[in-house]
């Protein structure tokens, strides 16, 4: 299994976005941005992993932090 330490992966409405980011560093702070009136965001959950996870779809593009 090919894992990436400190990634996050995006889901809007369940569904499973296919950008991820990987190389974070251990401290992050969120921002947001809203194009409109009724746009709206909630962190669900930031859980650091005893064991990774490898969840991703096919196709998905790698954005690496820098």
């Amino acid at each position: 299994m090919d894992i990436t330490p400190r990634t996050v992966r995006l889901f809007i409405n369940g569904v499973l976005q296919p950008v991820y980011m990987s190389g974070l560093p251990n401290s992050v702070q969120f921002f947001f941005a809203f194009s409109y009136p009724n746009d709206s965001v909630s962190v669900i959950s930031m859980r650091n992993l005893s064991i990774p996870t490898n969840t991703s779809i096919s196709g998905a593009q790698e954005v690496l932090w820098s």
